[in-house]
């Protein structure tokens, strides 16, 4: 027994505290140390009752039942409540009933305080049922019974601007995507949906009454066509935007794969000691080959472990690309570099980077600098530039451009107007607030080793990432 248990000492007033309970309503009370557990025996005055069944009063005492109820009086260790409950009879009906007490729910033997103890716990995303569990001294499976009981989180009213998108936390018979709504201007998530599907979605809307689904202004998607299909169908008095953040990552995929095919390239075989030999003996036809292989190596070796300066935004890049950032000896290169030296010397491997790169950094200037004014002509220039370049890649994302171009135009309506400090920011719609729900999501589901309940990983998730909400301290029904 830990020496904190072994040395402690509660005195009436002491548990009269603990318990919350008042000294009118105890006949006894004590406290017993035991190498196992701490006992707390409990034995309540004796009062007047009303039937449930007739609502006779009475205090007519049948006979007594000893209950052990599990208590967090101290965390990781066992603590027990040792209940001595009158059962009473009726008078009149002879209806059998136990007296009212302030430590437990009906028909449970966990206390009121212990409940309490570990729904509060739950709100962490880095708890478990498990965790909670062997904290109170109670079994996994209880601990999620207890959530299941007291927790039941509705969905919220559908906002003026709400954010669709989805995270694969949760497999089951739907599918592995969870679908999310968030409402963009208080950040909370309204509800969590088992499927992203067309038919689900159609199915969940439309149980939503007309008069709801007509207040939603503005819908702000990822590139998935059915949320654009089922936003129009179901919210008759909405514009449609596409995120920012998943045109540029779209782009970003694109880059990639020019970047994997210059790559591949300037693939070469391993400089053999045979080829060196040659070199340096001046034979013309192996210094050739092994010149070649060499500026091909270092190509490889720039691609591959410094091809992120090429994706770097606005922000990182005055940060990482810095001129006057200090040079650092590179041993495979030979010489003092920093990050801009670097990017050049990847730019100068192929014109296909440096088409794309340019390209990324127009994409970029667009999505900062346009506004809902000139947005559609900004476009259609940079979807006539993806479409003239003779870069394949390229040409496919002015396709896709194309295709969301009245989505992406939408995106530059501004929605919020907020006063930070001397500061005015507009608000554009954008589903940044989705990505961190998003991780809570994953971790959640990383944490638990996943949920075989869309109910309760569906309650779990709204009662952690909504502040507000909460559980009943009563037991649902």
């Amino acid at each position: 027994m830990p020496s904190l248990i072994k040395s402690a000492y509660f005195n009436r007033e002491d548990l009269l505290q603990l318990f919350n309970l008042k000294e009118e309503k105890i006949e006894e009370i004590s406290v017993s140390h035991k190498p196992e557990a701490v006992y707390i025996y409990i034995k309540l005055l004796r009062v007047v009752h009303n039937c449930p069944v007739c609502d006779t009063e009475t205090d007519a005492v049948k006979d007594y039942t000893d209950k052990k109820i599990t208590h967090s009086l101290l965390t990781n260790y066992p603590c027990f409540i040792m209940y001595k409950a009158r059962r009473h009879v009726c008078p009149v009906c002879n209806k059998t009933f136990y007296e009212k007490n302030p430590f437990v729910h009906k028909n449970m033997k966990i206390s009121v305080v212990t409940v309490s103890n570990v729904l509060q716990d739950l709100k962490s995303v880095s708890e478990t049922f498990t965790s909670v569990a062997n904290r109170y001294n109670i079994t996994s499976t209880t601990a999620a019974a207890i959530f299941d009981s007291h927790v039941f989180i509705s969905r919220k009213v559908l906002p003026e601007y709400l954010c669709i998108d989805e995270c694969y936390a949760y497999s089951g018979d739907d599918g592995k995507y969870v679908c999310v709504l968030i409402d963009f201007i208080t950040k909370e998530t309204t509800d969590l949906l088992s499927s992203r599907k067309k038919d689900d979605l159609v199915r969940y809307f439309d149980q939503i009454p007309l008069k709801e689904r007509e207040r939603v202004k503005m819908v702000c998607i990822d590139m998935w066509d059915t949320y654009r299909i089922v936003a129009k169908d179901k919210f008759p008095e909405c514009i449609v935007a596409v995120d920012k953040f998943h045109i540029l990552q779209e782009l970003n995929r694109k880059i990639k794969r020019v970047r994997i095919r210059v790559t591949n390239e300037n693939k070469s075989p391993k400089i053999t000691n045979k080829l060196k030999y040659a070199a340096k003996q001046n034979d013309k036809e192996a210094r050739i080959k092994y010149n070649d292989y060499t500026k091909k190596g270092k190509n490889y070796y720039l691609l591959r472990k410094f091809e992120w300066l090429l994706y770097l935004n606005s922000e990182k890049r005055d940060y990482y690309l810095d001129i006057g950032r200090e040079k650092l000896m590179n041993r495979r290169l030979g010489r003092y570099l920093n990050y801009n030296d670097l990017l050049n010397l990847i730019l100068e491997i192929d014109p296909d980077l440096v088409e794309a790169r340019d390209y990324l950094l127009s994409v970029d200037y667009f999505f900062r600098e346009a506004n809902i004014k000139n947005a559609r002509e900004k476009l259609n220039e940079l979807i006539e530039m993806a479409n003239t370049s003779s870069i394949k890649e390229l040409n496919q994302f002015g396709m896709t451009l194309i295709r969301w171009k009245n989505e992406i135009v939408n995106s530059f309506h501004i929605v919020e107007t907020i006063k930070v400090g001397d500061k005015i920011i507009e608000r554009k719609i954008n589903n940044g607030i989705a990505e961190n729900k998003n991780r809570t999501l994953k971790l959640l589901k990383n944490h638990s080793n996943g949920y075989k309940s869309w109910d309760r990983f569906r309650n779990r998730a709204l009662y952690v990432l909504n502040e507000d909400a909460t559980y009943s301290l009563s037991p649902l029904k």
